[in-house]
């Protein structure tokens, strides 16, 4: 569903406006790329599906302990693959867990919503690991998408990292000019307004 889906103006006789939305990860903002199951039956080596899906449930079981705790998630799986006997594959089983990419329809639907004044709030129960893998490759997305308009502008975005839409960033142009603009703006269609001001001043 787009934005123009969401009521967000008070209407007499009408509920309240829309404020505040919650959003999914999983599912919804975000996907695995591989099933966990058959990708950690590969990783580890593992010898039948029954086997491999008891695994899968200590790794559940690992993750339910640290919800509510900012770490400890690679400690507890440590465990459970010494159990296991697949000691030292910490780093290959996480790549697994950590396989995420976003939805990008939905991710230009949360920006839209949010620039029309909407809250968007991210509701999860995953561990703040894989939570923060997800937020890192949101932004990579949405640097992405700034670094494409400026490309098909003739320019380019010189700042390396995305923060949020609210903050500025800066960019060149085909001509050379330097400035900075908010992410929002700039992927409205807001470009460079030294040569906006020049076209115009040709134009008379």
């Amino acid at each position: 569903m787009g934005p123009e889906g969401f009521n967000t103006s008070t209407q007499v006789g009408e509920l309240s406006p829309v404020k505040h939305i919650l959003f999914d990860a999983d599912g919804v903002l975000q996907h695995a790329t591989q099933h966990w199951q058959p990708a950690l039956q590969s990783v580890l080596g593992l010898s039948d599906e029954a086997q491999a899906k008891a695994v899968l449930d200590d790794i559940f079981q690992a993750e339910t302990e640290v919800l509510e705790t900012e770490g400890g998630f690679a400690e507890r799986l440590e465990r459970v693959l010494a159990k296991w006997n697949r000691p030292g594959l910490l780093s290959q089983t996480l790549d697994v867990i950590h396989a995420i990419e976003v939805f990008d329809d939905v991710m230009s639907t949360v920006q839209a919503l949010r620039r029309r004044g909407v809250r968007c709030h991210v509701a999860s129960n995953q561990q703040c690991a894989r939570a923060e893998v997800g937020l890192a490759r949101r932004k990579h997305v949405n640097l992405s998408r700034l670094q494409e308009h400026a490309r098909t502008h003739g320019g380019e975005c010189l700042t390396e990292a995305y923060i949020t839409s609210r903050t500025y960033y800066r960019f060149r142009c085909a001509e050379g000019h330097e400035w900075e603009a908010r992410a929002g703006n700039v992927l409205q269609g807001g470009w460079c307004a030294t040569c906006r001001a020049a076209e115009r001043v040709g134009k008379r």
